[in-house]
């Protein structure tokens, strides 16, 4: 949601506005690269694309007001804060071993009848690439139930690769096939 309120400046943006640029081309919506970003750019800081979406909450039936109060969420009872061992660099993220972890959260299911939290989750604080220093915030736990929080802190602890030199940083986009 905040990335519709225009507040968002990362990969995520990077990443949606490339996908939403070749669509406006294909499409034939805009003549030039350039003009497609110009397009977005403009949806976002003019509320446009905010709108568009509470239309499509408020078609299916939605609650439009938790765009602007995040407090109706479902709200998780734990809220836990794991910092870094040391300091050093985050060459790696095992994002399978964080997915098991908010499995095991409630998050995620095993069989299709399985309910769902979607109060739960983790929160990634740092990213690939980032410098950390001992203490830092790495990620924040949201959990329901103490059962399986200190399995998961594990899991998600290990995920992070934290090392003294910086690997180079691969490219958020390889290549573009159109």
């Amino acid at each position: 949601i905040e990335f519709l309120k225009g507040n968002v400046q990362n990969d995520l943006k990077d990443v949606s506005f490339e996908l939403a640029a070749l669509t406006l081309l294909k499409t034939g919506k805009a003549k030039t690269k350039k003009d497609a970003l110009k397009m977005l750019e403009n949806a976002l800081t003019s509320g446009k694309a905010l709108q568009k979406f509470k239309d499509l909450i408020a078609s299916q039936g939605g609650d439009v007001s938790v765009i602007e109060d995040y407090s109706k969420f479902p709200q998780a009872k734990n809220v836990i804060e794991i910092k870094a061992e040391k300091s050093g660099f985050i060459n790696h993220i095992k994002a399978l071993e964080i997915a098991k972890a908010t499995k095991l959260l409630g998050a995620g299911r095993t069989l299709k009848e399985d309910p769902i939290d979607y109060a739960v989750g983790i929160c990634l604080n740092k990213k690939f690439g980032d410098f950390t220093e001992e203490g830092d915030t790495l990620f924040t736990i949201y959990a329901n139930s103490d059962e399986n929080i200190e399995e998961a802190k594990e899991k998600a602890k290990n995920a992070f690769i934290i090392e003294k030199d910086k690997k180079d940083l691969k490219p958020l986009i390889y290549k573009v096939i159109s």
